[in-house]
């Protein structure tokens, strides 16, 4: 059991409502002590993870995500964070610079309007220009040499766009771009009418080959990530609906990872395993 790079959702709440949103947990409740992660952590520590990414919701309303940072870095693991960037002020680059290798932002098209449909903005709320305002953290985030990564979904709304100026202008280290991917149960409604098929993804592709996206279908998708809820359980998307183990502090690490399904290989496959030390 090697589980070299995990995702740990730290908390289902989120200040956005992006529509094909697959970890809203729709049926789960609250969130895992400080003491209850760092026991996690120091369990994948001994099984060998190298690079943790704190996802959510969104991971900076988790309260001791700072305390989180250090303590998972001071380890030497990798930490990355994947956020809608609203949260970040220079305050939080400044202080926590030294224990945040990666920062991870969404984004899925250049328009504002396009943004805004697809659910990324401040919930009940229009004002919030997110791409200027990501825009605008770029510079800082560089100097104090935190690396970045943007993650883009294409659905319905976006396939046929260009993002060639906009990409160009974050130029980030890693660009990864999914096909939305189906989860039943939690965001079946947006699915129906903003799915793209592979030839419609592979058009959003073609046309970016030379910002060498790295492209993850939905197959690639499935079963290829090693992930943890907010309720410190494993869980996978193997089969199109989250299926999640027991407790990991209850029954231990190998039991509660022998529960769902995962593939190294398909990790392998989708790049999911690279140089993430370097800069």
């Amino acid at each position: 059991m090697n589980l070299i790079s995990v995702n740990i959702h730290l908390t289902r709440a989120c200040n956005y409502r992006c529509k094909f949103c697959f970890a809203h947990f729709n049926d789960e409740k609250g969130v895992l002590s400080f003491d209850d992660w760092k026991f996690i952590i120091d369990q994948l520590f001994l099984h060998g993870t190298e690079k943790i990414t704190f996802v959510g919701g969104e991971p900076l309303l988790y309260h001791d995500i700072e305390k989180l940072l250090k303590f998972t870095h001071e380890k030497g693991i990798t930490t990355c964070i994947v956020t809608n960037g609203s949260l970040i002020r220079e305050k939080f680059l400044y202080d926590n610079n030294q224990n945040l290798d990666w920062i991870g932002f969404s984004i899925d098209s250049s328009n504002e309007n396009t943004e805004r449909l697809l659910g990324r903005k401040m919930y009940n709320s229009n004002i919030h220009a997110h791409i200027n305002y990501i825009l605008g953290l770029i510079p800082l985030i560089k100097q104090l040499g935190i690396r970045i990564k943007i993650n883009t979904v294409i659905t319905k709304l976006n396939w046929k766009e260009s993002m060639q100026s906009l990409m160009k202008e974050l130029n980030p280290d890693r660009w990864k771009v999914f096909q939305v991917l189906h989860i039943f149960g939690e965001n079946d409604a947006f699915l129906k009418e903003y799915s793209v098929n592979e030839k419609e993804f592979n058009h959003f592709i073609n046309n970016h080959k030379n910002l060498n996206p790295i492209k993850e279908t939905n197959c690639d998708m499935r079963g290829s990530y090693i992930m943890i809820d907010n309720k410190g359980r494993f869980f996978d998307n193997t089969k199109g609906y989250l299926r999640r183990s027991r407790p990991i502090i209850e029954v231990g690490m190998k039991n509660a990872f022998k529960e769902i399904s995962f593939s190294s290989v398909k990790m392998k496959k989708r790049e999911g395993i690279y140089d993430w030390k370097s800069h």
